[in-house]
């Protein structure tokens, strides 16, 4: 053998060598029979947080119309000030939840807000006449309206708005 042929030859030996001792080091500490089990489990616990927050989305989107208002009318027109105003309102109740109610007066140059309430009404459709005390000091005029924000609380983190006006009717003193 020549002494090129001699250096190819140990030079492929050398390779080999190293090439089997960077193997060992990249080679995983995990035998290939517990490497399936490990997938599984990553698969099972980004499955499942998947799932989680697809359940949070709904919760939190999913609409649930808890009142359906078809029709709200004044029955005072003409309201003094202080006073009462009632109102008609034809609805159908769709859950059995407690209800917050938020009422103001509007008028062009004026408001007043009530104090919220909470009401718990039978699911259900029905006509209801609600009379509301309307304060003294109010600025005598035509053009106020009855805005009511009426909220429930569906779950923890959801929480459906329905709101609607009732007027325009006129404060006398």
């Amino acid at each position: 053998m020549t002494y090129h042929q001699l250096a190819m030859q140990e030079n492929l030996q050398i390779n080999k060598k190293a090439k089997a001792e960077t193997q060992k080091l990249y080679e995983p500490k995990i035998p290939p029979s517990k490497l399936k089990y490990l997938n599984i489990l990553i698969y099972f616990v980004f499955g499942g947080l998947s799932l989680i927050i697809l359940y949070v989305v709904y919760l939190r989107f999913y609409p649930t119309y808890p009142l359906t208002i078809h029709k709200v009318s004044v029955i005072t027109p003409i309201v003094k000030s202080p006073g009462h105003l009632s109102y008609q309102m034809d609805a159908c109740k769709n859950t059995d939840r407690i209800a917050t109610v938020y009422r103001r007066l509007i008028s062009n140059n004026t408001g007043v807000a009530f104090a919220p309430t909470e009401g718990l009404a039978v699911r259900g459709c029905r006509v209801t006449t609600v009379t509301i005390q309307v304060p003294g000091g109010l600025t005598p005029g035509k053009g106020y309206y009855l805005y009511t924000d009426i909220q429930y609380q569906i779950n923890q983190i959801h929480q459906e708005h329905v709101y609607w006006q009732a007027g325009p009717f006129e404060v006398i003193n």
